[in-house]
């Protein structure tokens, strides 16, 4: 571990995206899936909207080959490696990515913004003061959507205020600033256990995630989380596919503890 080298960094949220969309950020094949609720992703974009800090991400130079996963769906993917995987913040960084992105996406990604109330909010219905948050931070499409809205609106003052509240969202989240770690100079085995030293006192996480992290091989590639949604498949017939994969991990721990 003495060859580890941890360079601090500050970069555009949408420089992150950017770089995540050419495959230059990824994320590493024994991550965690992706947990937030939409409780989360709502105060996520308030601090961001308000200016809080929302802490930093870490990066991992890799110096061998690894698969990577899709930061929306979690499918594994083959690529070439990138030139960094995202260690830790990979919760906020894919609720950002997911929420600004064009991409085909999950409902908990559909993110909108009312211009009238200046709050975020999951719509119910189409509405001419809500706006889809991909809408606000494409420029192009924002000032599209604008036009619509000042040719509908007969009320002066509530047609500049929706232009002001577009515009000013659109600035803070093209503007947004966050501190990167970057780590270089240690093996897969080595980032793993920064990584579970990271997440041990951060946001929780499952005791197969952390397992999965500091027991992956590239050499046979086995998820262990995979593995277990393939038992609980298996348990579907019998009623037990609703169990938790750490309940399986537990049941597999305690009989092998007996033998």
């Amino acid at each position: 571990m003495a060859g580890i080298f941890i360079k601090s960094e500050r970069e555009y949220l949408r420089e992150i995206c950017a770089k995540i969309d050419s495959g230059e950020y990824a994320i590493p094949v024994f991550q965690r899936d992706y947990v937030w609720k939409k409780e989360q992703i709502l105060e996520l974009f308030d601090s961001i909207f308000k200016g809080y800090p929302i802490g930093s991400v870490m990066l991992w130079h890799p110096q061998e080959d690894l698969k990577s996963k899709d930061i929306l769906t979690d499918e594994i993917r083959e690529q070439p490696v990138p030139s960094y995987y995202i260690l830790d913040g990979r919760q906020r960084l894919t609720t950002f990515y997911g929420c600004i992105s064009k991409r085909e996406k999950k409902d908990i990604f559909k993110l909108s913004y009312n211009l009238e109330t200046e709050s975020f909010e999951y719509a119910r219905k189409e509405r001419l003061e809500v706006m889809l948050v991909s809408d606000i931070y494409d420029t192009f499409v924002m000032l599209e959507k604008l036009q619509h809205i000042l040719s509908v609106v007969d009320n002066p003052e509530k047609r500049r205020k929706y232009v002001e509240n577009a515009r000013r969202l659109n600035s803070v989240l093209q503007g947004y600033v966050i501190g990167e770690m970057l780590l270089d100079g240690c093996s897969l085995d080595e980032a793993s256990i920064v990584f579970t030293r990271i997440n041990s006192k951060g946001t929780d996480i499952s005791k197969t995630f952390m397992l999965q992290a500091i027991s992956y091989k590239q050499e046979n590639g086995l998820l262990l989380s995979k593995e277990i949604e393939g038992i609980l498949r298996s348990l579907q017939p019998y009623g037990f596919d609703k169990l938790s994969q750490d309940d399986i991990l537990n049941c597999f721990f305690r009989w092998h503890s007996g033998k």
